[in-house]
């Protein structure tokens, strides 16, 4: 919807008419791949029901989803090592060190 003002300028007046400004999306990819999942639940000292997605989209990495969760990351052995567990951490929401250890652990094996 167009908004209009008016404004007095030296005895003149003049009618301004603003246009609202919608946003603009751009699509940056639309692909259709054939992704292997694999659905895998299991316990240590916590439960865990995962989906690991593998795909050539993210340059080798997998999406792992924590299904109880619905939190997200996209992962490799790289991104497991321990100096980087903070963010794996930070990723799927865990604040017990012990949890991220175990997540860890499991993918080191599994991704």
């Amino acid at each position: 919807m167009a908004k209009m003002s008016i404004m007095e300028i030296d005895r003149i007046y003049i009618c301004k008419i603003e246009e609202e400004v919608k946003p603009v999306i751009i699509n940056m990819y639309d692909e259709n791949e054939n992704t292997e999942t694999r659905y895998v639940g299991f316990v240590g000292n916590h439960r865990w029901d995962l989906a690991i997605m593998r795909t050539a989209h993210f340059y080798g990495k997998s999406v792992v989803i924590n299904l109880q969760s619905g939190r997200a990351g996209i992962l490799n052995h790289e991104d497991l090592e321990e100096d980087k567990l903070h963010l794996l951490a930070e990723q799927f929401g865990l604040t017990d060190e012990e949890q991220t250890e175990e997540l860890a652990e499991f993918l080191r094996g599994n991704l």
